[in-house]
């Protein structure tokens, strides 16, 4: 089955919940399975810091609540075909519940990875469930599902983010999007 092509827009900012900010993570930290389903009800800066979040960590975002990659802020969500790292509204909560993650100018967003990563509820107020605002993340699998507005979002004076592997969502009627592993020029 083909997929259809994709499509990067301009993404607008929401009106959803706007959720308080937590203090920034300042420290590296490694998330497990074994901690637990993570409760995030707040905006979580990661600054000069590497967050680390391993197969099957799930992680629940409370309305208006999301990831923001600050300055020296690295991701790496890394999980297995059979354990993915979930990313996710609360139980119940609509699509766009929760801002998703963000890359903002200064952060290592070119040495974080997503693979193995479902995102799911996403888009809120930023208006999409992954964008960066400077450098590009690797992406290898990574599956956005509910989301209210586009799955991704980069600015055009910036580069697409890095594909490894695929990248698939479902939006308003269409089934999936995928962009292969030698898609190059995702901007406009």
């Amino acid at each position: 089955m083909e997929l259809p092509a994709c499509s990067f827009p301009d993404a607008p900012e929401g009106g959803g919940p706007r959720a308080p900010v937590c203090p920034p993570l300042l420290e590296d930290a490694r998330w497990t399975v074994a901690d637990g389903p993570r409760r995030v009800d707040c905006r979580l800066t990661v600054v000069d810091a590497r967050l680390e979040l391993g197969p099957g960590v799930r992680v629940e975002f409370g309305p208006g609540a999301g990831l923001i990659l600050g300055p020296g802020g690295l991701l790496l969500a890394r999980g297995e075909p059979w354990s993915p790292v979930v990313l996710a509204g609360r139980a119940g909560a609509g699509p766009g519940s929760w801002d998703g993650v963000r890359f903002e100018r200064g952060s290592r967003a070119e040495e974080s990875q997503l693979d193995q990563v479902h995102l799911l509820g996403a888009g809120g107020r930023r208006g999409a469930s992954l964008s960066w605002q400077g450098g590009s993340p690797l992406l290898g699998v990574v599956v956005v599902s509910g989301a209210a507005g586009d799955a991704v979002h980069g600015p055009p004076d910036f580069p697409a983010p890095s594909l490894a592997g695929l990248l698939a969502w479902g939006l308003g009627g269409v089934p999936a999007c995928a962009v292969p592993r030698d898609a190059v020029g995702l901007g406009d």
